[in-house]
C-alpha cells in the first residue's frame, strides 16, 4: 500500500489511540511505504502509541500478512474496488473499511466485517472493537461467509459469468 492521504492512515492512528485506551493489548501493523510514512510515524510517536503500532514498510508477502491478522482495516478516503479488500475477503479475515467506492459491495455489515464513514475515528475504533468482541467464533463465521461470498461474487469464474451476462443482455 502507498501511504498517501487517500488511504486514511492518519484516521487509523486516531482510532488506534481510542482502541488502545480501551484495550492496551491490541496491536496495529501498517504495511506500505510512501510520501506520508515519515509524517505518520512521527504522529504515532507524538501520540505515544509506542510499539503498539508498527510500520512495516513495503511488503511483498501481503496475502500471508493479511492471513495472520485478526482484522483487516482499510480506512480510505476514496477508492475504486480495492484489490486489498478482495484479498482480505478471499482469505476470510474480518474486514473494517470506510463506505467509499466499492467497499460496500464487498462488506456485508455484521457478516464479514463492518463499514464506517470516512474520517470517523470513533466509528473506526468501535468497529475494530466489535470485531475483537466477536472473538474466535465470529472470526470462524466470517472466514466461512467471506470465502463463499468471494467465490460467488468476485472470483474469476464469477466475474466471467457477470461479463457473459452483461454481453448477453446487450445482444438482446
Amino acid at each position: 500500500m502507498v501511504l498517501s492521504k487517500q488511504k486514511g492512515i492518519a484516521y487509523l492512528l486516531g482510532a488506534a489511540e481510542l482502541v488502545l485506551a480501551r484495550d492496551p493489548k491490541v496491536r496495529f501493523a501498517i504495511a506500505g511505504d510512501g510520501p506520508l510514512r515519515g509524517e505518520l510515524e512521527a504522529r504515532a510517536k507524538s501520540m505515544a502509541l509506542g510499539d503498539r503500532v508498527k510500520f512495516l514498510g513495503y511488503r511483498s508477502d501481503v496475502p500471508q500478512l493479511v492471513s495472520a491478522l485478526d482484522t483487516y482495516v482499510l480506512p480510505s478516503l476514496w477508492e475504486g474496488l480495492p484489490l486489498a479488500l478482495l484479498e482480505g475477503l478471499a482469505i476470510g479475515v474480518p474486514l473494517v473499511a470506510t463506505t467509499v467506492g466499492g467497499n460496500p459491495e464487498v462488506i456485508v455489515p455484521g457478516e464479514n466485517g463492518f463499514l464506517v464513514p470516512p474520517k470517523d475515528e470513533l466509528a473506526l475504533a468501535d468497529a475494530i472493537l466489535r470485531v475483537k468482541a466477536g472473538g474466535p467464533a465470529f472470526a470462524r463465521e466470517v472466514r466461512e461467509r467471506s470465502r463463499a461470498r468471494f467465490e460467488r461474487s468476485f472470483s474469476e469464474d464469477a466475474m466471467t459469468r457477470a461479463h457473459e451476462s452483461l454481453y448477453d443482455a446487450l445482444q438482446d
